[in-house]
């Protein structure tokens, strides 16, 4: 019995210590590994932008675009589908409309099982 709290004790100690000493270290280190990463990512970037900016007057770039490179985004377009434009007071009679189909269905229905 004393072994399992003497166990249970040095569990505890040992998870306090962890938790005050060596997870804020550890976190630490990876949000500065992190942040110098982003530092260093946002430089390369904006040399490289800075690179392609600079022209000397009178210099011309021609970037390659590949044929294949519009036609392939122009055939997956899909289908047309014309379409009409509905007033709301057409829309309404068209529900009026479906609705008294509706009921004469149910009406007729109706008819059919009590004969």
């Amino acid at each position: 019995m004393f072994r399992v709290l003497v166990i249970l004790l040095l569990i505890y100690v040992f998870v306090r210590l962890f938790t005050k000493y060596v997870f804020p270290y550890i976190i630490k280190r990876f949000i500065r590994r992190t942040q110098k990463k982003y530092e260093q990512d946002r430089q390369d970037y904006h040399q490289k932008r800075s690179r392609k900016k600079r022209k000397k007057e009178g210099e011309v770039t021609v970037e390659y675009v590949p044929e294949d490179y519009n036609k392939h985004k122009d055939n997956n377009l899909g289908e047309y589908v014309n379409f009409k434009e509905v007033k709301e007071k057409e829309k309404e009679k068209d529900k009026k409309k479906s609705q008294g189909k509706d009921q004469d269905d149910e009406h007729e229905s109706n008819k059919k099982h009590k004969k």
